[in-house]
């Protein structure tokens, strides 16, 4: 039974990942990417709300930091512009 519960756990992750391949560059990195972990985090491992949110949050904020202001790499921005 566990196992089952594994099985389609991996696969509800698998598509989630590959929705958010799909549509990186429409809804762009930061929504896109805080969506993912929110998901990610609720289906996994779930939480409290205080965690689902923060971790996703932070996550984020330290790609963001790294990647644009401390490398100068771009980021997919999508229809937000963000």
């Amino acid at each position: 039974m566990k196992e089952n519960l594994i099985t389609k756990r991996a696969g509800l992750v698998l598509t989630i990942l590959l929705i958010y391949a799909a549509v990186l560059t429409t809804i762009g990195f930061v929504l896109g990417t805080f969506l993912l972990l929110i998901i990610l985090f609720r289906i996994v491992e779930p939480a409290s709300w205080k965690i689902w949110l923060l971790g996703p949050f932070l996550t984020v904020a330290a790609a963001y930091i790294l990647f644009v202001i401390l490398l100068g790499n771009p980021l997919p921005k999508g229809f937000l512009g963000f």
